[in-house]
């Protein structure tokens, strides 16, 4: 609901990742979730900047400086875009932008919506995700509006790992009827295009490596 608050009330494309989505679909709690997640599209988040400090939160970069230190660095639109190695969160903050832990939503993790040259959403290595999947599934939970990731979406990324809870979470997904048949076709098409997006990224990066290779080379 604090997701939604902060959020909701302007005209910025959002979506809830995760499992979260599958609880809200259901209408009860599936299991208990770990973390937060959304989606933004990387184009706003000058808009979502602004929106953030109007309601107490900024745009953070999480990452390791040290062994046993970890940074939460107060980061611009433009650095929370470029940024590869650090870990992307939107955090609450004090009157003095200082981080401020104990309310409802502390921490959010954020995944960027990013597009290609025509402007259609990209995944993995580039390779091209339907357009539906970024429209959000808008549900009005406890009286406030909620953006929801298409169900393909959801199993397309839970398909791409190896972590136990999330085949768990698939079965729950399925069980809930919300994924139809033209959808598992749209989700094996995705991953095939993004195969072959991987591959064409490994035959690059060989390429230059073995226009390096010299005959008097080590092994």
């Amino acid at each position: 609901k604090e997701l939604g608050r902060i959020i909701s009330n302007s005209s910025i494309m959002w979506q809830l990742d995760g499992a979260m989505n599958i609880s809200l679909m259901a209408g009860k709690y599936i299991g208990i979730h770990k973390d937060t997640d959304i989606s933004v599209e990387q184009g706003g988040l000058e808009q979502l900047d602004e929106q953030l400090g109007r309601n107490g939160y900024g745009l953070f970069l999480s990452y390791e400086k040290d062994a046993d230190k970890k940074v939460m660095e107060r980061v611009g639109p433009r650095k929370f875009s470029d940024e590869e190695s650090g870990h992307l969160v939107i955090a609450a903050i004090d009157q003095q932008g200082k981080i401020h832990e104990g309310g409802h939503l502390d921490i959010v993790d954020v995944h960027l919506v990013r597009r290609d040259e025509d402007n259609k959403p990209i995944g993995w290595s580039g390779a091209e995700l339907p357009e539906k999947w970024f429209v959000p599934q808008i549900v009005n939970f406890e009286d406030q509006e909620i953006h929801l990731s298409h169900p393909a979406k959801v199993a397309y990324y839970k398909i791409n790992t190896d972590r136990s809870y999330d085949m768990t979470d698939l079965k729950k997904l399925a069980g809930i009827g919300k994924l139809k048949t033209e959808d598992l076709e749209e989700i094996e098409q995705t991953i095939d295009r993004s195969k072959r997006a991987r591959r064409k990224e490994a035959e690059d990066l060989l390429t230059k490596v073995a226009e390096k290779i010299e005959p008097e080379m080590l092994a």
